[in-house]
């Protein structure tokens, strides 16, 4: 493992501070790796397999994310003010242009961010592309069911009908108003059907049970609620009506064929507007899967030798 160079927070806003690492080397290429979500945390695990010794690599936990503070809160929390710490991180650490490695929901922020600073990006390595559209949460719960029809009826047995049309919604308000036993059931509900999605090879999980959670285990799935309740705090295909800002942008993406979380339709849809842009499709993969972490890894090494 790289030594860790540097760590610290940075107060983005009157309530949130985020969290950041660098490792390898200060004079190297920049990268700043964006972590999934929304609700997850950076993973310097990551940084194994990677020429570090030609890197500056910065990593962070997203607002209410991690060891970012304060824990899950999504008080003044939204997409376009993550995008924004993106820039604040890079300008306190006198980055002015950067290598992205990101994957799914890091890879929407980072496309996001792209869009908007686009003189600030060197490279983009993005795996499984979420582009934060309404047919992807439309597929999330709807649209698997011809292909997981157990897992999905089974699940949709903790929705109400008259909410299967705003789950994410129904599930956002059920976790808000409930005690902390509710909470816990919430989460392990939308985590476990998340999880069983992105396995190629179908069981049902229980890797998460509410009787051995602790209270702060809820947050990533409050942010994940919270975030996909209000659409994403996007226009519909934003990204997409967006593309031609980057369509000077060398971007390199890899995709499972058989991603339920998100689906290769976006990742190509964005591959087919960027001329510059190169899609790799991994065919026995889905939304996990290590194949293509290891050409995003491969590629990352190759540029910056």
């Amino acid at each position: 493992m790289t030594k860790l160079l540097q760590s610290g927070f940075l107060k983005v806003s009157k309530i949130h501070n985020i969290y950041y690492e660098t490792y390898g080397n200060p004079d190297g290429i920049p990268v700043i790796f964006v972590h999934g979500g929304p609700g997850g945390n950076f993973k310097s695990k990551n940084l194994i397999g990677l020429d570090t010794n030609k890197m500056f690599c910065i990593l962070f936990d997203q607002r209410g994310c991690g060891k970012s503070t304060p824990s899950g809160e999504i008080i003044d929390n939204d997409t376009h003010k993550l995008v924004d710490d993106i820039k604040k991180l890079l300008d306190f650490l006198n980055v002015k242009q950067t290598c992205i490695y990101a994957g799914s929901w890091g890879a929407c922020l980072s496309l996001l961010f792209a869009i908007k600073y686009p003189a600030m990006i060197n490279k983009m390595f993005l795996n499984c592309s979420f582009l934060a559209r309404k047919a992807d949460s439309n597929f999330l719960y709807d649209g698997v069911k011809d292909i997981f029809p157990d897992l999905h009826s089974e699940f949709m047995k903790n929705i109400p009908e008259d909410k299967k049309n705003d789950i994410s919604g129904y599930l956002f308000d059920e976790f808000e108003t409930g005690n902390i036993e509710r909470k816990k059931e919430i989460a392990c509900l939308i985590a476990n059907y998340e999880i069983s999605l992105m396995k190629t090879t179908f069981h049902k999980s229980d890797d998460f049970n509410p009787a051995f959670m602790e209270d702060e285990d809820v947050y990533p799935s409050r942010m994940f609620l919270y975030y996909e309740a209000n659409h994403f705090f996007i226009e519909d295909n934003y990204i997409l009506k967006n593309a031609d800002k980057l369509k000077d942008l060398d971007i390199f993406m890899t995709h499972g064929r058989y991603d339920m979380d998100a689906p290769l339709s976006g990742a190509w849809s964005l591959h087919k507007a960027l001329p510059k842009s190169e899609l790799v499709i991994v065919p026995y993969e889905g939304h996990s899967g290590d194949f293509k972490k290891s050409l995003l890894q491969h590629e990352l090494n190759k540029f910056v030798k």
